[in-house]
Parts: C-alpha cells; structure tokens; sequence
C-alpha cells in the first residue's frame, strides 16, 4: 500500500537523488522482522529506493543497537569501497583476501549505498538510501525450504561466513563494526554535509587490543542492559566465568569480519527459481478478485508495481547475478548489514544453535575439493579450546534473547524466555566443569582493552571450578 512521504523523507530522498525532475510518487513500507524502518521510495521516473531509518522512539533498544542505522552505512560503503579496489593498486594479501573471485562474490551481495545521514538540524533522524535490494528474507517465503533446498543455502550461508571472515579489521582492532570502521579514518562529511557521529554507545570508539577485551565489552553491555530492567540473572556467575576463562578468547588473534545474524533466516535474502515465482503470483491473485470497487485500483497498482521492478531490474548492473550456488534457489544479499563485527567467526548465532553439518561442510571448505582447504587442528587442546569459547558464545547469545524479551515482549515471549533460561543453565553448568588451565597464570585478569567494564568479583566467587573433560566440537577455526 502507497501513503504520501512526510516532509523530512521528501527533503531526504531530493537530496540523495539530486535530480530536479523527479519527485516521490509514494512509499511503500517493507515487511520486515529487523528493528529499523524500510521504505521503498518510487519516484516519478520509475525508479525504485530504499530508505531505511532508525526504529519508533518508543521502541526500547539494547545498547548494542542505538546506531544501526550508521553501522550498517558504514559496513556497507567500506565494503563496497575495498571490494571494489583493483588488485594492483593493493596486494591482495595486505587486505585479507586471497583471490578476486571472492571479492566480485561478496560485492554482488551488497546493497548500493546511494546516500547516508547523521540526525542533525536540517535531516532530523538518520536515515539511508539504498539502491532496491532484491530477494525475500527466508522466514517470509510464501512455503517453507524443501530439505534439498535447505542444505544448499546452508552450504552457501557457510561458504559466505568464511569468505567474510578473510576480511580483516583495516586497525587490527578487535571489536563492534562501527566503532572500529569510523576509528580507521578521521571525521569526514557525508554526501549530505553531516558529520559521522561517535559510536561510543557501542564499545570502545577505537576497538579493543585483544578479542577477549572486545567480547567482554559486549557481553558487560547486555549484562548491563539487563541490570537497568532489574531482569534476574546469574550475574557473579556469568562474570566468573569469563573473567576466568578469558585467556581462552586470547588465543584468537586475528579480528575477523562477521555478521552476528549473518546466517539467519529473518535476516538471508534468497531468490527463488521464477517458474516457483510466476506460480506463486498465480496463486494470490486467483484470491484477490474478491471486490469489484477495487478492481480498477489493484490493476493501477499492479501494473505501476511491475513498471516499477521491470525498470529496477534493468537500472541493476549487468554482472548482479545471484552469486554462490549452481542450484535452483540462491542467496542474494542479506536484509541488514548492522550486526558486524571484527572478531572470532564462530560468534555467529548459528554456531551457537547446531549447525548443519551442510553449514560446516561449507564453513570448513569440504564440500567438495574446489573449496578452500581447512586446517586441521594443532592438538586436542586446541578443540577444546574452541569448545569453551562456543560455550562462552553461547552463553552471550542465551543472555541476549533473555533481555531482548523483557525490552521488547512480542506473542509467546515468556516461552522464547524459558527456552533462553534454559539454554543458559545448561551452558553455565558446561562452564562449571571445564579445567581452568591457563598457562601463564593470568586467570581472573581484567580485559587489556580501553575499556575494561567488568565487574570485580567478590572473594567467594573466585573459586575454583571442578575439573571435568572438555566438551567436544566440530567447529574449526578459520
């Protein structure tokens, strides 16, 4: 449904297009299960934008998602902009990436950042506008994957996950996207004259030193969230834990790319074959001639709809074909590019959920042997190394589900709430049992970051925890 832009969308999208001539017809909002606002923005000469901006006022946010909106801005141009570099002006090996087949890969993936703003006097709040992105969000597809077409997502999603995380901080920081990406280049303007603004609200404005002080950072921010509602948790314990284990997150050296949600279903925009697509269309509208008063009206919007895709379609560069998959249903982009981060790969939430042994087939590069190799790992210390720090994942990702439920209650949230309680129990009793055996004596030590927020421990929870075997995994390190 169309409804007239408001005064600050209309002076938002003039200047992003700079075109005298064309104006807004209308917006058309966008189902979306994301925080923020989308807007398809359908201008008088047939183009088709997308406008995203911040979430209602009144929409209560964790600490760790007050600047979606410029992180996912800043990803997305810095991306665009290293993705998009020749390889002779910069060896491939200074940037992380070991060949050009990638790079064109990742880059058809990303949307086309028209035009980004900070909230200022003129613009208001922030906004973006991208290029139309095509795909639909695998939770939104009119049925659900066939198992065969789940496995192949789930070998791309773990092909993408990998590639992504060839992609190393541009600081060597560790740390949350947007404070590391706006800390690699002084304050500039952007398109609209506005100035970026601080990340602080998000961690540390120029990253952190080491992976551990990075996650500590973001595990204190919802623990912290969660202290401001008054939400009961096993707060000494959780903190005991990972000041405790912490030199286990030490042993990731390298700030990789990833996006927390970047395997998701609410957040994977995929294409479906157009046979399935011309039979889906066929099927809603052999309902939708339910009215006669609205006959004229639905043909008007029908055919200003496919003016409007047909002349998308042909505005898109000819080399965006959906990339990374010879099958029938193909990953084309993702709906939000804001949860990145520059640390452990294996943060992803869909590690922390039992992965697909499709999903780390493509994640280790096994499919088949035109994949990247993987190593194999140093010792069993090594595995159980990596166990631990997916329970310590684990036990962030269950933590932020609990407090997501109490800052934003949805249908059946006490029920997404139990199940999150449990999962944390399960993964602290876990923690309970692994040996503390750091080897330079450096347990309960505060993170070496710039911000160091954890809480000191009480004397009687800095006991030891009982020794017990290291829980086993196959989840390897990049």
């Amino acid at each position: 449904m169309c409804q007239p832009p408001t005064k600050q969308i209309a002076m938002a999208v003039s200047k992003a297009i700079d075109e005298p001539d064309a104006s807004i017809r209308c917006l058309r909002p966008v189902r979306s299960s994301k925080l923020h606002r989308v807007y398809e923005v359908v201008l008088s000469d047939g183009r088709i934008l997308e406008l995203v901006m911040p979430p209602p006022s009144m929409l209560r946010l964790l600490r760790s998602e007050r600047q979606i909106v410029n992180a996912e801005a800043l990803v997305v141009q810095w991306l665009s902009t290293l993705l998009s570099e020749e390889s002779s002006q910069q060896p491939s090996a200074e940037k992380g990436f070991p060949n050009n087949n990638n790079k064109s890969t990742l880059l058809r993936l990303l949307p086309r950042l028209v035009n980004s703003s900070m909230p200022s006097a003129e613009s208001g709040t922030p906004h973006s506008i991208y290029q139309l992105r095509g795909g639909t969000p695998i939770a939104s597809l009119p049925r659900p994957l066939t198992k065969q077409e789940r496995a192949e997502i789930d070998i791309q999603l773990g092909r993408l996950t990998r590639q992504f995380a060839k992609i190393k901080s541009p600081t060597g920081r560790f740390g949350l996207a947007v404070s590391v990406l706006a800390s690699s280049k002084p304050a500039t303007s952007q398109t609209d004259g506005s100035r970026t603004g601080s990340p602080s609200s998000r961690g540390p404005i120029e990253g952190s030193h080491t992976w551990s002080a990075a996650f500590h950072v973001m595990f204190e921010g919802v623990l912290r969230d969660s202290e401001d509602m008054a939400i009961m948790l096993a707060y000494p314990i959780i903190r005991k834990h990972l000041a405790r284990l912490s030199y286990l997150l030490d042993e990731f050296t390298t700030p990789s790319l990833v996006f927390l949600d970047g395997m998701d279903n609410d957040n994977v925009l995929v294409d479906i074959p157009a046979a399935e697509q011309r039979k889906n269309k066929a099927n809603q509208s052999g309902g939708s001639n339910d009215s006669d008063s609205d006959g004229e009206s639905s043909d008007e919007e029908e055919a200003e709809n496919k003016k409007s895709s047909n002349t998308a379609r042909d505005r898109r560069p000819e080399s965006h074909t959906p990339p990374i998959t010879d099958g029938s249903i193909r990953i084309v982009g993702l709906r939000d590019w804001s949860n990145g981060i520059f640390g452990d790969p294996l943060l992803a939430t869909a590690f922390s959920n039992n992965p697909s042994k499709e999903l780390l087939d493509g994640y280790h590069g096994t499919c088949t042997s035109k994949q990247l190799p993987t190593p194999p790992p140093n010792s069993e210390e090594h595995n159980a190394s990596i166990s631990t720090r997916i329970l310590l994942y684990q036990a962030y990702h269950a933590t932020v589900s609990i407090v997501t439920e109490f800052y934003r209650p949805r249908g059946e949230g006490t029920t997404r709430e139990l199940a999150a309680r449990r999962r944390l129990t399960e993964v602290l009793m876990k923690l309970e049992e692994v040996v503390d055996e750091d080897p330079k004596g450096s347990r309960h030590r505060r993170p070496s970051g710039e911000l160091s927020p954890a809480k000191k421990l009480k004397p009687d929870e800095k006991e030891k925890s009982s020794p017990s075997r290291r829980h086993e995994t196959t989840i390897q390190e990049v």
